[in-house]
């Protein structure tokens, strides 16, 4: 039987998961969180189809081997199951554990019932002899993440929940208080086997505030921009020191601009506005140019293109000055783009101004450059 195949990022955040339980992927925009999380999660119920069993009628009962990782979280248990939620400001802690909600009813009755909330269906599916769960939770910080959790906060610890047969320690297992099917408070506690993977964008600063007693819940894994990704996509050498031409009719030329333009403005990014303001190598990859001639290549990356200054000037707001240079706008520079003085309200003031049809792969050399 083969072994689990996985990426090396993926294969590190199921190690993480493993050992701490809790998992916080983190970074910059377009970075590969969404595609990541997919492929953790496809890894998490791949090993119930990887595990030995009984096959009815089989002629071998059991296969001689069956390579599993011992990183591989809760490797021994064969039901596996995979719950995600995407944060918002309307979450609530009955969408994550148990509450009061309305429910449905026939005419205009209004009558109540227990939430079943995703943390609290995987914990069940979890204290089992065969179950593990995993629960993802995407853009963690978009809604009130420390009130969801509530008072399971503790209990999310590794060093605090049950063991591994599910049963509590005695001066370990951290409880909390839980809703049953009648509304009674009752003492609960996590499973080893119910695991949390999270995921948020640092650079959304119009989002939640998560304080440190909840993020020390969780171990990190960080995206950044990754130029080798993008190389590999484009076809591009992993290596490429020359100088390019000032003009080209191939187009691995303009793929070779655009990365090394990528490369520039995440490394003015950094310093001018600080590693979480960069922009992942995704946002290049949106679309497909394998195959395309100069003219459809040069459109399809000056559309992604567009994608990239948006950002750059949604980080700095107002500021051209600060775009320009970002952007590799300099005074006297020859760069299709340019910066023009102005006076308003008696004051110095400079616009970025970007000149309609501006040869896509001219201006990724001075950007570039």
């Amino acid at each position: 039987m083969p072994p689990l195949a996985v990426s090396p990022k993926c294969e590190s955040i199921l190690r993480l998961l493993a050992t701490h339980r809790n998992v916080l992927l983190q970074g910059v925009p377009a970075a590969g969180k969404t595609r990541l999380l997919q492929e953790v999660r496809e890894a998490f119920e791949s090993v119930a189809h990887s595990l030995p069993g009984f096959t009815p009628g089989s002629r071998v009962t059991v296969p001689a081997t069956a390579i599993m990782p011992e990183w591989v979280p809760s490797p021994g248990r064969s039901d596996r199951l995979v719950l995600s939620m995407t944060m918002a400001p309307s979450t609530r802690y009955r969408h994550l554990l148990r509450d009061l909600e309305v429910s449905p009813g026939a005419g205009s009755a209004v009558t109540y019932r227990i939430s079943e909330g995703l943390l609290h269906r995987a914990n069940q599916f979890a204290i089992t002899d065969r179950g593990a769960a995993l629960l993802i939770v995407d853009e963690l910080n978009r809604g009130p993440a420390v009130e969801v959790f509530g008072p399971a906060l503790a209990a999310l610890e590794a060093n605090k929940r049950a063991g591994d047969d599910d049963v509590p320690v005695p001066g370990k297992t951290a409880f909390f208080q839980l809703a049953d099917d009648t509304g009674a408070l009752q003492n609960a506690f996590l499973s080893p086997h119910v695991y949390v993977l999270a995921a948020m964008n640092r650079a959304d600063i119009s989002a939640e505030a998560l304080d440190s007693a909840f993020l020390r819940r969780f171990q990190y894994f960080e995206l950044l921009p990754d130029e080798s990704v993008l190389r590999e996509s484009f076809g591009l050498p992993s290596l490429d020191s020359r100088t390019l031409p000032a003009t080209t009719t191939n187009p691995a030329d303009v793929l070779e601009a655009a990365v090394r333009a990528l490369s520039a403005v995440n490394e003015r990014l950094r310093f001018g506005a600080g590693e979480d303001m960069q922009i992942g190598h995704g946002i290049l990859l949106a679309q497909s140019v394998e195959g395309l001639d100069i003219t459809h290549t040069k459109r399809v990356i000056r559309e992604q293109w567009n994608l990239v200054e948006r950002h750059v000037r949604e980080v700095f707001f107002g500021n051209d000055a600060a775009t320009a240079e970002v952007l590799g706008v300099r005074p006297g520079g020859a760069h299709p783009y340019f910066l023009e003085s102005t006076r308003f309200s008696d004051q110095e003031a400079v616009r970025l101004v970007r000149p309609v049809g501006a040869d896509t792969y001219s201006l990724l050399l001075a950007i570039a450059t």
